[in-house]
């Protein structure tokens, strides 16, 4: 298997397995469980998914203190991404949070344009935006109610500041660590944050056994994804990454409908071609840009 195939199929785990989250946590919502709990549960399974990884391939974890003061400042900002996410929420119709918090591939496209570590050309530019125009589709967020709540999109842009600058704290660290040692130190130490969260919202569990399966799902799906999210940043970058994890939204359109039943429209349709073609197009391009530099 080619290194380049490598690359696709670990991102394209993660963004099928993430693709799980939207429908699993709605499920587990629809039987009474509430957004801080499904939060907690997550971010605790997959904090415990990759420390699990690294005990038994005996990588140890918060070897000295400096890399206890690096865990906790980007389980930190791990922590305020999801809090910004959070309380958006309350403000802001969900597709236009999404939309939001997705425009942290752009702020890492000029951020590391700006640092020389990615060099920008027509394609890579075009790309960016045709996915996310795509994915104002796949969201159907030209149907949506906008609001006027200010604070709901200052929340919203803070979460998708902090997830940029998480992915590429993560870039960084992989590069001289393994994703696994990263990934564990940095979601054990943002579930140790989140354990504020209870003092906004009590956490409130599923009523049944069919909401529990909903959240074991969620948190299942979670923890895998993560493991190929952080093994797809040491791969090819947290720039990337970002931009191929576009998929994410198109998958979790396609299982809301396959496991829960929603009803996609033709425009929705219409931005999944836009996102998988722009995605496909750049690819070709790049792989034989790469190739015909090589000869």
């Amino acid at each position: 298997m080619s290194e380049t195939l490598k690359r696709v199929l670990i991102i394209l785990s993660a963004s099928i397995l993430f693709g799980f989250y939207p429908p699993a946590a709605r499920g587990a919502y629809a039987d009474g469980a509430n957004s801080v709990f499904i939060i907690l549960l997550t971010t605790f399974i997959r904090g415990l998914s990759m420390a699990g990884l690294c005990l038994t391939s005996k990588q140890r974890l918060f070897a000295n203190k400096k890399d206890a003061a690096i865990a906790l400042r980007s389980g930190f900002i791990q922590a305020l991404s999801i809090v910004g996410i959070l309380w958006s929420l309350v403000y802001l119709p969900g597709p236009v949070t999404i939309i939001l918090l997705f425009t942290s591939t752009v702020m890492l496209l000029f951020f590391m344009w700006f640092k020389g570590e990615v060099e920008v050309n027509t394609w890579l530019f075009v790309t960016t935006a045709a996915c996310l125009v795509g994915l104002t589709f796949v969201v159907d967020l030209w149907h949506t109610k906008t609001s006027n709540e200010v604070i709901g999109y200052a929340l919203a842009m803070l979460g998708a500041g902090a997830t940029a600058s998480r992915l590429y704290i993560f870039g960084k660290l992989t590069k001289s660590k393994p994703p696994m040692v990263v990934g564990a130190e940095t979601f054990l130490c943002a579930f140790l944050f989140l354990l504020f969260l209870p003092l906004y919202q009590a956490p409130i569990l599923p009523h049944s056994m069919a909401g529990w399966g909903w959240a074991i799902l969620c948190a299942g799906t979670s923890g895998l994804g993560s493991v190929a999210m952080f093994y797809g940043i040491a791969k090819v970058g947290p720039f990337y990454f970002s931009l191929y994890n576009k998929m994410e939204p198109v998958f979790a359109a396609i299982f809301s409908a396959l496991l829960i039943g929603e009803i996609l429209k033709t425009e929705q349709y219409v931005g999944m071609a836009i996102v998988i073609a722009s995605l496909v197009t750049y690819q070709v391009w790049d792989h034989r840009r790469k190739y015909l530099a090589d000869l």
